[in-house]
């Protein structure tokens, strides 16, 4: 099968009026960043858990802030390309469509570019087979990026194809074959969905993509819903609300952006959810952070809601199992066993009352 390298001459560039209402928005999440020691210390919040730690280390070092720091003072150019500074999140560099492992999120971009991925990645890698597999078993629901922001790939049947489009589909396809989505179907109302840990915002898109009408929250860093803010408002047009924890959390928009040192102010509201989902990202928090959102899930899921988590054990490597601590508080637990070969951790479905 002949493949077709999308490169920058194929995306699309962000309308001025988008990149505008985006600006505006940074500005907002911004302000989160800035306040958040004062607001921590003023509501008495535990700092042990508001913190960035382990991977997410706020010292500064980390290579997450220093693509955070870009991303906030960054200018047209860099925000129309925002996909090749999300490295810190995917582990790979769609840029040079490489592993990322020994580089950094923001590098320069070799110039001109669309040359340089013509002479340099002509060829498909073996994510394009991947691909392949996990179309094999027909998923109703197939994760297809947008054609903007630096969205680099390979045309797989109209979808642009790299190591972050299969990640993401192989975790849309674990959903379905756990029954997640069909739960949401049964439910006969829009869905209400928490995703702790959002990235760069593209599974949130996927899956509001399927139920419009949800109200999907990410509780993240606020260096992180910088880009998973920016990401929705440019792919979906539809602006987040970002919670600064004056009033009451009550999500009232398709998408709302709670930065995670508020995650007790959501837990101590009276909303509910159908589904919290976390991909990869506990397994890079401390012991006590890992704690404190099971506790705080088993309050926010309730008899009905069930939490979708895929971690890997990270041990290996002198941080944790996230699963080893979320087994202690919430009490029934369905692993997901997979039809397709998984490349990003085991997915298990937990919820406070039996699974079918």
């Amino acid at each position: 099968m002949a493949y077709t390298l999308v490169d920058l001459s194929r995306n699309a560039d962000l309308p001025v009026y988008i990149f505008e209402r985006m600006l505006l928005l940074r500005e907002r999440i911004i302000s989160t960043i800035e306040r958040r020691t004062e607001t921590i210390h003023k509501l008495g919040l535990d700092e042990k858990f508001c913190i960035g730690d382990s991977n997410w280390i706020s010292d500064g070092s980390a290579d997450f802030f220093h693509a955070s720091k870009y991303v906030q003072a960054g200018d047209y150019k860099i925000i129309n390309t925002l996909r090749f500074w999300s490295q810190c999140f995917t582990g790979y560099k769609i840029m040079r469509l490489q592993d990322g492992a020994g580089t950094h999120s923001v590098e320069p971009v070799p110039e001109p570019y669309d040359k340089w991925l013509s002479d340099n990645r002509s060829s498909p890698d073996n994510w394009c087979h991947h691909w392949h597999s996990l179309m094999s078993y027909r998923p109703k629901h197939i994760f297809s990026p947008p054609r903007m922001l630096g969205e680099i790939g390979w045309d797989v049947e109209g979808v642009v194809v790299s190591h972050d489009t299969c990640a993401y589909q192989e975790r849309l396809s674990l959903m379905e074959e756990g029954g997640v989505f069909a739960r949401l179907a049964k439910l006969g109302r829009p869905p209400q969905i928490l995703e702790i840990g959002g990235g760069y915002g593209a599974l949130a898109r996927a899956i509001h993509a399927h139920y419009p009408q949800s109200r999907y929250v990410i509780c993240d860093l606020p260096e992180s819903l910088v880009f998973s803010g920016l990401y929705l408002t440019a792919t979906t047009g539809l602006i987040p609300d970002v919670y600064n924890g004056e009033d009451e959390f009550s999500p009232s928009s398709s998408f709302s952006l709670l930065p995670n040192y508020l995650f007790d102010l959501c837990d101590q509201s009276a909303v509910q959810f159908d589904l919290v989902i976390n991909t990869l990202s506990m397994s890079e928090m401390s012991e006590h952070q890992v704690r404190r959102y099971a506790r705080g899930i088993k309050h926010l899921i309730g008899k009905e809601g069930i939490f979708y988590e895929q971690n890997q054990d990270n041990t290996v490597v002198g941080m944790i199992y996230a699963k080893d601590y979320i087994k202690d508080i919430l009490n029934y637990r369905k692993n997901i066993a997979s039809p397709f070969p998984v490349v990003h951790g085991l997915a298990d479905l937990w919820s406070n009352m039996p699974l079918n």
